[in-house]
């Protein structure tokens, strides 16, 4: 039985790879800039977050960093997620020429269940919502971890 629950666990687990060749410019007339960051906190703070689009992740966000990067105008459909648990979709529409941000948190919905990690897994670790772009002065606070 103590094995039959191993191998559900890595089953369950999976691996996830990080892309970091990822062109994500193809027009550079029409591209937008992207900056996702990740507040610190507590809740999931030794685990990173991957970021990603179509089921490719290019970055991981750790507390207190963020990515900046230049990315085809349109629509996306972008994922956060941790090996192990769901991921998390968040649809953004980019416009030319301009800068939308992300912002990366843990799920505030798991407080409770990261007592129990099998039941913290059924659901995604980490969530992120469009937000108005911070101060320049805020992100110096962050380190970059990704892109320009």
């Amino acid at each position: 039985m103590k094995y039959f629950s191993l191998l559900l666990l890595i089953g369950i687990s999976g691996c996830t790879t990080i892309h970091k060749d990822i062109q994500h410019v193809t027009n550079t007339q029409t591209s937008a800039e992207l900056i996702v960051y990740r507040e610190s906190g507590f809740m999931a703070g030794a685990v990173d977050a991957m970021f990603g689009e179509n089921d490719k992740y290019f970055m991981e966000l750790a507390n207190g960093e963020f990515a900046r990067f230049l990315i085809d105008s349109g629509n996306h459909t972008f994922q956060v997620d941790v090996d192990g648990a769901p991921e998390f979709e968040l649809k953004v529409t980019l416009n030319p020429n301009s800068t939308t941000c992300i912002k990366v948190e843990s799920n505030p919905e798991l407080a409770g269940a990261a007592l129990i990690p099998l039941v913290a897994n059924l659901n995604p670790n980490f969530i992120m919502n469009e937000v108005d772009c911070p101060e320049q002065s805020y992100l110096k606070e962050y380190q970059l971890v990704y892109g320009l």
